[in-house]
């Protein structure tokens, strides 16, 4: 009985070792000689869909190679789909793609076929093989792909960056042009690679005013787009401005001041994000299909054009401009500015003397706990002294930037040795002025936890008596807000500066007071937070400057009556 206990299993093991024998055999006389079994398919790729894939495979042509499977799951739950001769045929893609294999001489055709209702997991692992007329399978090959689902897209794909509208007046533009231009903004985004936006702008009533499209080819999209349908540099997606109505033709109907609703039909490659370059997105992958959706946005006409200018109006020079640091040595001498904090230190301040000339109670701003930033250059490492001094604020400096080509600001800029917020920064133009705009540009986005003012302060000062401190004739202008900052271009970012208007005034008529000094008070930064640390490639400042101003008795003073 002991025996017979240890026979069978010997029995059935050496049945076993014979069975795969007698396979690894007949695998062996195939590669000697083809014509035995269905052969291996030699190269097997799979393409990501939304919720579906399309396999790829080089079929060979043989009489005995009828039949395909394929296994697809995850992990041991696997199902199969297993193709008729009939399927195959169908599935070629044209009889002029195909290969030959050299040491074989057996010829190959190219197939395609889709697997649908993969919504069962997010990554699908796939095998195939021939089969013979007795279903005998080949050798297999195998792949694995990641499946585009509602769970990446989110439902009603709700994850999916939407489009931003605007609707300009051509005249604030060229006084020679009439009527409005649309414009989309930020077409693609991480997940997403634009296609195609159909619009129509409706206005309070629900009446008609414009219609739209645009399409990043001639040719309308199709439906139930595949890749080979629709050829494209599927790895760059330009982010920036797009026009959908035409560049610069009038678009009637719409009337300044106004608001409208769109109504659009969004066409889109869902894509994996990889990397952003600094005028779109790099994919690691981007889907096969083609999904759109529809949505609303309502929209008021923007009077001013992209570019904001006017007669009255320019960039004021910067050759004379300094940034103001406090006395440190006599603390006899006020503080030249206000605050307690200057590079992180206590400032030198004589507060008694101070509270004396300038009392709390009257003078508040004085006293306000704000962070006066050092430059990067006071880091303890020597080899970076220089590097990021304030003046690159204004230093007009313009780096080719590597990723485009062109001549930024984004690698020129002033950052702080840490984060602290609110801060302060403090400028002395050299000669009066009276402003109506501020514009930044930024650091290139996402370098060392770098961000830009967000939520800031702009204050003004006429003080005519500087020597014993900046602290009279502060007045603040108004709160601006650069939050918006990731709906804004390239060239706007970098180039040309993200341009605020100090007033609600369209025509730009109302300046700020004759002035000298200027403060920028940062609460955020333009993600909303407080924690980056702080950085601006260039500042600009718009108005009227030297001989171009009004007589004291003329000037137009605007402000928030906040004078202290």
């Amino acid at each position: 009985m002991k025996q017979l206990k240890y026979i069978i299993p010997a029995i059935l093991l050496f049945v076993g070792l014979a069975s795969c024998e007698n396979m690894d055999w007949l695998h062996k006389k195939y590669w000697q000689d083809p014509s035995i079994t269905s052969a291996k398919i030699p190269e097997f790729k799979v393409y990501s869909g939304f919720e579906r894939v399309m396999i790829d495979w080089y079929h060979p042509i043989d009489p005995i190679s009828k039949k395909v499977r394929v296994e697809y799951g995850l992990g041991k739950d696997l199902e199969s789909v297993t193709l008729s001769e009939d399927d195959v045929f169908n599935s070629i893609v044209d009889t002029v793609s195909y290969f030959v294999d050299l040491n074989t001489e057996m010829e190959y055709l190219h197939c395609q076929y889709m697997i649908e209702n993969l919504d069962k997991y997010n990554t699908y692992n796939f095998t195939i093989c021939t089969l013979d007329h007795n279903d005998y399978p080949s050798l297999k090959n195998q792949a694995s792909a990641e499946v585009f689902s509602e769970t990446m897209l989110g439902a009603d794909f709700g994850n999916v960056d939407r489009p931003l509208f605007s609707v300009y007046d051509n005249a604030k533009t060229d006084a020679k042009l009439k009527g409005h231009r649309v414009v989309a903004k930020s077409l693609s985004g991480i997940i997403n690679f634009f296609v195609r936006i159909d619009w129509v702008a409706k206005d309070a009533k629900g009446n008609e005013v414009a219609s739209g499209y645009y399409d990043r080819r001639e040719e309308p999209v199709k439906e139930d787009l595949e890749m080979s349908d629709y050829e494209l540099d599927l790895s760059m997606s330009q982010s920036t401005c797009m026009e959908v109505s035409d560049s610069w033709v009038e678009t009637e109907g719409f009337n300044n001041n106004d608001k409208y609703t769109f109504e659009y039909t969004y066409h889109f490659f869902p894509c994996v994000y990889k990397d952003k370059l600094a005028n779109g997105f790099y994919y690691d992958k981007i889907c096969i299909d083609v999904l759109k959706f529809t949505d609303t946005q309502s929209v008021k006409v923007e009077e001013l054009g992209w570019q904001v200018e006017n007669s009255d109006s320019h960039s004021i020079s910067k050759d004379y401009w300094q940034f103001i640091e406090p006395p440190k040595e006599d603390p006899d001498v006020p503080f030249a500015l206000f605050g307690i904090y200057w590079d992180g230190l206590e400032g030198v301040i004589n507060e008694k003397r101070l509270n004396d000339d300038y009392p709390k109670e009257e003078y508040p701003h004085l006293y306000e706990k704000d962070f006066m930033p050092a430059s990067y250059y006071m880091h303890p490492d020597p080899t970076k002294w220089q590097t990021y001094y304030y003046e690159r604020m204004w230093d007009e400096a313009m780096p080719t930037d590597p990723d485009t080509g062109r001549e930024t600001y984004m690698d020129s800029y002033w950052r702080a040795a840490e984060a602290e917020y609110p801060y302060s920064l403090f400028f002395d133009l050299g000669m009066d002025v009276m402003l109506n705009r501020i514009g930044m540009c930024f650091a290139r986005e996402g370098l060392d936890g770098l961000a830009g003012p967000g939520i800031y302060e702009l204050w003004v000062s006429d003080d005519d008596d500087p020597e014993d401190g900046i602290l009279e004739g502060w007045e603040k202008i108004g709160t601006y807000s650069n939050i918006e900052l990731k709906n804004v271009g390239y060239d706007d970012k970098y180039i040309n500066g993200l341009t605020i208007r100090l007033f609600d005034d369209a025509e730009m008529a109302l300046k700020t007071k004759r002035c000298r000094y200027v403060r920028i008070r940062v609460m955020k930064d333009y993600a909303g937070v407080n924690t980056s640390i702080p950085a601006i490639s260039e500042l600009f400042l718009y108005g009227i400057e030297g001989e171009e101003l009004p007589p004291e008795e003329d000037e137009e003073i605007e402000g928030e009556d906040e004078n202290i």
